[in-house]
Formats: structure tokens, C-alpha cells, sequence
């Protein structure tokens, strides 16, 4: 089994360019009052060696956790440092450099095990359930951790096959997290398939700024529509009666949404004239929110 740790690193690099750019909070990660205690307070902090072992063909990350492809999940790989301040203990979660995304595979044998006391909590309510070093203990079944990953990213540890990227185990941690800000872009879509975008970024006058880029995406992201429908013709092709001021869509759909309009786009040959506004977290990268343009 490998542990992957990493030195702490600082938050993303602001001088990375990439278009039209502006500065976003990331989705809301769920943090506990502890954990909150815990960044406020001095932490003192300690190699997170004492996670426990997989099995000697496993190996086992750190990480945040969201939906991945297929009903797995994708996790962006963090440094983990365990540490105590006054009488709270957590695990310290901070950017790698280089980024680092796995995109695993889970079955119904899956070993879960939240922090909440019951399995159907999201939130942990005041009261946790975990081990010495602050794992999550209450065994669940694959079913919550699918309905828990709906609920927004999530802090774990997973113990998977690197050859395969199934996952045998994944627990919940107790951690302070190090937010990455967002990157925003206006960007040219050149390419697309049912969990990646190829986009050109550009200003917001269509010009060419940086290089192009492949963005991952996974059922957690938003797609919002210029059109009044999901499944409506938005965008390039006419229906801009949801769009704002600023003309972006403002509809609420889901990536498999999203999917359909390009394919659409492409049978109408409209594909090189459709330019979309993508909200993306660079350690991945992975799209957050991608928003239909009424231009």
C-alpha cells in the first residue's frame, strides 16, 4: 500500500492566465464546528501517517471528493497533514502541485464510513461518530455514498486499485480544507464528449486569450440555458428568453443537458460558433458551472 502525501503547498498561483478572468468562491465544502475551531486555532501539525492500511495492493489518497462518470467518483488528490489545536484534532487538506485527479469506480461492496452518526445525515448535526485520528466510523453502504456525494464536495480518504480505480474503501475525514479560488472564462467550445469540454479561451469580445484547454466535468456540475427549457433551442440557435443582462443563461439544467445541446449544435453545424462562459477549478481542471451565451 502507498500513502500519497505531499508537502503543503500555497493557494493557486493568480498570475496563471487564462482569458477573461475573474475570481469565484469555490462549491461549498461541508465543514464541522471542529474543524472550524481548527483553523482558527494553532495547529500543530503532524505527517497523516496514522490513517490505517488498505491492503498491501491498494493504495490510499487524500483528497475531496465529488461525482464521477458512471456513478463513480472523481477525487482532487490534497496534501494531508494531521494535526491538533486545543483539544480538537483534524487533517489539514492543501493543494498538490502539480494537480492530481483519479477517476474511480465503486461497487455495491464499497467499504463507506461517514462521520455522521447515521448514514442518511447531511449534516453532522452536532454529533460525529470517528476513530483516534478522526476518520469517519459509522459503516454505510454504496447507496449513501452516491446520495452523499450529491450533496457537494466531500473531504475522504479512499484506498483504491491503481490499476483498475476501484475503490474498496472511503471515509469521511474531519478537515480544514484548503480552497483553491475558481477560474472563470468566457471560452469558444472546439470539442466536446459525454465528460469533457475542449474549449478555446477568449475575452469577452470573442478574441483569442491563452491556450486551449480540455476541462473534465461530472454530473455535480450546473449547466445553465439561455433557453426556457432544458431541452429548448438556446444560444447560437435562437432562444435567449432566459439569458440575463448580460446575456447568460439563467435556465437550471445538468451536464447530460448540456451534452445534448452540443451534440445538437454539431448535427446543425453551429458547433464552431458557440461560445459559453465556464466556471472551472484548475487543479484538474474541472468545471464547476458552464453557462449557455446569448452571443
Amino acid at each position: 500500500m502507498t500513502e500519497i502525501t505531499t508537502t503543503l503547498r500555497p493557494s493557486w498561483d493568480s498570475n496563471q492566465a487564462y482569458g477573461s478572468i475573474s475570481w469565484e468562491e469555490p462549491l461549498r465544502i461541508v465543514m464541522t464546528a471542529a474543524a472550524a475551531a481548527l483553523a482558527l486555532g494553532g495547529l500543530a501539525v503532524a505527517p497523516a501517517s496514522a490513517a490505517g492500511r488498505a491492503g498491501s495492493e491498494s493504495q490510499v489518497a487524500y483528497g475531496v471528493a465529488r461525482p464521477g462518470a458512471a456513478g463513480g467518483l472523481t477525487v482532487s488528490v490534497r496534501s494531508a497533514a494531521f494535526g491538533t489545536a486545543d483539544r480538537f484534532a483534524a487533517y489539514w487538506l492543501g493543494a498538490v502541485r502539480p494537480a492530481k485527479t483519479l477517476k474511480l469506480t465503486f461497487g455495491s461492496s464499497v467499504d463507506y464510513r461517514r462521520i455522521t452518526t447515521a448514514c442518511d445525515l447531511k449534516e453532522t448535526e452536532g454529533h460525529v461518530n470517528m476513530d483516534g485520528v478522526r476518520l469517519g466510523a459509522t459503516r454505510c453502504h454504496a447507496s449513501d455514498l452516491t446520495d452523499t456525494l450529491k450533496l457537494g464536495a466531500l473531504p475522504v480518504r479512499v484506498a483504491y486499485d491503481p490499476a483498475t480505480g476501484a475503490v474498496s474503501q472511503v471515509r469521511e475525514l474531519l478537515a480544514f480544507v484548503e480552497r483553491p479560488k475558481l477560474l472563470t472564462s468566457f471560452a469558444q467550445v472546439t470539442g466536446f464528449t459525454a465528460s469533457s469540454l475542449t474549449v478555446q479561451p477568449t475575452t469577452v469580445n470573442k478574441k483569442t486569450a491563452g491556450s486551449p484547454l480540455r476541462i473534465d466535468y461530472t454530473e455535480g456540475m450546473t449547466f445553465y440555458r439561455t433557453s426556457a427549457t432544458c431541452s429548448g433551442n438556446g444560444g447560437v440557435l435562437g432562444d435567449v428568453s432566459k439569458a440575463d443582462k448580460n446575456g447568460l443563461g439563467t435556465t437550471r439544467c445538468t451536464p447530460l443537458d448540456m451534452y445534448a445541446a452540443l451534440k445538437r449544435l454539431k448535427r446543425t453545424g453551429h458547433d464552431r460558433a458557440n461560445w459559453i462562459k465556464v466556471v472551472f477549478d484548475p487543479a484538474g481542471p474541472m468545471a464547476v458551472k458552464v453557462y449557455e451565451t446569448a452571443r
